[in-house]
């Protein structure tokens, strides 16, 4: 290669380096072309080739936006998983459930999610319990749903199915089988007066307290009394949502046996409590039996009259007499 050639390989070189745009450098190439006058076409048309077709592909090149009316989908996207948990009102925590747990809790959420969301179109839950039976649905738009298991009713063990639906009409289903889920809570009352040793003969309050695990329930009372010492009750007043009763024992017979029973209801479910030991209470005064002790005697004749009594003592004296002179006429015998 000659000092021109190698002058104008290091030109071009160096503006390809440093020029940012390529036609100045095409324009600087071929005024060093007529200025050293190489008559080498070969040269020329690998320069050409070098620069021109490079800008040609940067031309045809497709800057067109893609439009975002489309669906994020992808074919080739990773198939969802699902994830289910719950939490309640006691409990915000998520904790995982599978098919066979056990959900307990005031207000039982399940939430069904699906990961990854980018191709999930919409995600459906059931909750069938059949033994109540009941089913309860939710339904979403998105890749996760809740539902509020209490609206079951009760207390049961149920089968769950969540589906979720891609954006290309593909369905995925999965099922959690005997999952129990409690929502509902006996709940509990406690006596306080009267518990036993008072005396009432006049207007007293039977009192209690209670409690529940749900806190929106309504609870009622029923309160009963025994004259038995606890062995039978009779209704007093049902349907009490106080926590007191205003009682006026006063007609009540005065006794010492008295218990009171106070009984709680959900609505679903009871409990009671009594008092610890018999009170006394009333005023009215019972009447009192014997209860001496049973004896066996022999039963008595009834007495005989006079005249009764005179012809036997005639008759035994006859006899008497008789038997005598029949003793007296067998020794008279002997001795003659």
């Amino acid at each position: 290669m000659s000092s021109k050639d190698r002058t104008l390989y290091q030109f071009d070189t160096n503006n390809i380096m440093r020029k940012p745009s390529k036609i100045c450098a095409l324009r600087a190439i071929f005024s060093t072309l007529r200025q050293t006058r190489i008559k080498s076409r070969a040269l020329l048309i690998l320069l050409f080739a070098l620069l021109f077709l490079p800008m040609t592909s940067t031309f045809f090149e497709d800057t067109t936006v893609p439009s975002n009316s489309e669906p994020a989908f992808k074919l080739a996207a990773e198939t969802p998983t699902l994830t289910l948990s719950y939490y309640s009102l006691a409990n915000p925590s998520f904790t995982p459930l599978e098919a066979g747990d056990r959900a307990a809790g005031d207000h039982v959420i399940l939430n069904a999610t699906w990961i990854p969301k980018d191709n999930v179109n919409g995600t459906t839950i059931q909750i069938n319990a059949s033994a109540i039976p009941r089913l309860i649905t939710a339904e979403s738009n998105t890749n996760s749903v809740e539902i509020d298991t209490r609206l079951l009713g009760n207390n049961a063990t149920c089968t769950v199915n969540v589906t979720t639906w891609l954006w290309n009409g593909t369905a995925l289903t999965e099922i959690f089988t005997n999952v129990f889920f409690g929502n509902f809570f006996v709940p509990h009352v406690t006596l306080l007066t009267p518990n036993g040793g008072e005396t009432w003969p006049d207007q007293h309050n039977i009192t209690w307290t209670a409690w529940d695990r749900n806190k929106d329930d309504i609870l009622s009372f029923e309160v009963l009394i025994s004259s038995d010492s606890g062995t039978s009750f009779q209704l007093l007043s049902s349907e009490i949502t106080n926590y007191y009763l205003v009682w006026d024992f006063s007609p009540f017979q005065n006794l010492s046996t008295y218990v009171v029973e106070v009984r709680v209801s959900d609505g679903i479910y009871t409990s009671s409590d009594k008092s610890d030991l018999p009170f006394i209470a009333g005023t009215v005064a019972s009447s009192t039996t014997s209860t001496g002790t049973a004896t066996n005697t022999e039963p008595t004749s009834p007495p005989l009259a006079e005249d009764t009594r005179l012809a036997l003592f005639i008759a035994a004296a006859i006899i008497t007499s008789a038997f005598l002179s029949l003793i007296v006429y067998h020794q008279a015998k002997r001795l003659s």
